[in-house]
């Protein structure tokens, strides 16, 4: 079985690929038989997709073995909703990608399977506090690593 130690690894962010490849196939493998949460399920499978760019609930509903509504009903009674732990990855792997130094809007939008450019810079915006146009500025200006910028500006990313 996996234990609690892991699963808090896994919400945190805190595996490397070849961790989230072993817990999706393990998880997976003990489908909704387990007692397990489905929260860390769903995490694990969006980590492990290569783009999210079809990723929905209703494919994520079946490559965990239920229904589209079985997976709602029990995402919500652990406080959290499908779009919620979407947006979530989507948001990790923006800042992952602004580390790599990818800061072409539409390049993000593609690889974050968003629908538009505008949807991706009001996200960027929630995510972080500042715009998306802002934060290359400052990026470009201070040669900074992009963790230490919004740290040292107090913005949203690490709440």
């Amino acid at each position: 079985m996996i234990d609690r130690d892991i699963l808090e690894s896994v919400e945190n962010g805190y595996l490397t690929e070849e961790d989230i490849a072993f817990l999706l196939d393990k998880l997976c493998k003990l489908g909704i038989q387990s007692g397990l949460r489905v929260k860390p399920k769903v995490i694990i499978f969006l980590k492990s997709r290569r783009d999210l760019y079809h990723v929905n609930r209703e494919e994520t509903a079946k490559y965990l073995n239920m229904s589209s509504r079985t997976l709602s009903r029990k995402l919500k009674k652990e406080g959290t909703g499908f779009h919620e732990l979407l947006n979530k990855e989507r948001k990790r792997r923006c800042l992952q990608y602004m580390r790599c130094n990818i800061s072409c809007g539409q390049e993000m939008v593609e690889l974050l399977g968003l629908s538009d450019i505008s949807h991706f810079y009001k996200s960027f915006k929630q995510w972080t506090g500042y715009s998306f146009a802002e934060t290359k500025s400052i990026l470009a200006e201070n040669h900074r690593n992009i963790g230490t910028i919004f740290h040292r500006h107090g913005s949203k990313i690490n709440r």
